[in-house]
């Protein structure tokens, strides 16, 4: 997704304690939906959970 989209006006990124779902990433295509990632993005305590939603784009056992 644009950066403009997700972090100015309104930082999507930023953790609540509600949980939010947000549009990470799209097809190169351009087209949301046709190869997509969100996340839900949640602060638990001191703690920002970032879980993936639709497509996973790797393991959280995948060495980087």
């Amino acid at each position: 997704m644009d950066a403009y989209d997700l972090l100015i006006l309104d930082n999507r990124l930023l953790a609540t304690t509600d949980p939010q779902r947000v549009p990470l990433a799209r097809c190169e295509c351009g087209v949301y939906g046709c190869g997509m990632t969100d996340i839900t993005v949640q602060q638990i305590g001191t703690t920002v959970r970032w879980d993936w939603l639709v497509e996973t784009p790797m393991s959280a056992t995948s060495p980087i």
